[in-house]
């Protein structure tokens, strides 16, 4: 009962429709990722590169440091500067949040049919827009998974 209820408050009604109809194998797991990643395109902008925040001088001429001497290192008190602490904190939450966005992004792509060029390159664009920012490939090969292959990849074994 109260799942029930928490599932009622939370689950927007594509969401409960959607487990509905799997539950009651109305479509199969692939049919149900596919239809999850269509409604997923109405929210691409939230997948978005978000920018780190500007590094503070210090940590600047700290990497200038370390690039001209590779066993430079400062004092540990120097990670405690509160503006310094605050830096590598928001940085850490940014790029967090960017790499959940690229495995998102991923699930997405793959639950689109091989066919549809105009939703796959509207996902790749944004993956594109994360390799640009990280200087990275993050568009692995990706091929049709059935749900057992994506969670292996996306949630480990």
């Amino acid at each position: 009962m109260i799942m029930t209820e928490v599932a009622n408050a939370f689950f927007p009604t594509k969401a409960k429709e959607l487990f509905s109809n799997l539950s009651a194998k109305q479509m199969n797991m692939d049919e149900f990722l596919s239809e999850c990643s269509y409604w997923a395109l109405q929210y691409l902008d939230q997948y978005r590169v978000k920018p780190l925040p500007t590094k503070p001088q210090e940590i600047v001429e700290f990497l200038i440091r370390v690039k001209q001497n590779a066993t430079y290192e400062t004092k540990p008190e120097f990670w405690r500067i509160p503006h310094i602490a605050f830096y590598v904190e928001s940085a850490r939450k940014v790029d967090g949040e960017n790499r959940g966005n690229i495995g998102k992004l991923k699930m997405i792509l793959a639950g689109f049919p091989k066919e549809d060029n105009i939703s796959r390159s509207k996902v790749t664009t944004l993956l594109h827009e994360f390799e640009s920012e990280y200087g990275q490939q993050v568009i692995e090969p990706i091929k049709q998974m059935n749900m057992d292959e994506i969670e292996t990849e996306f949630f480990g074994e």
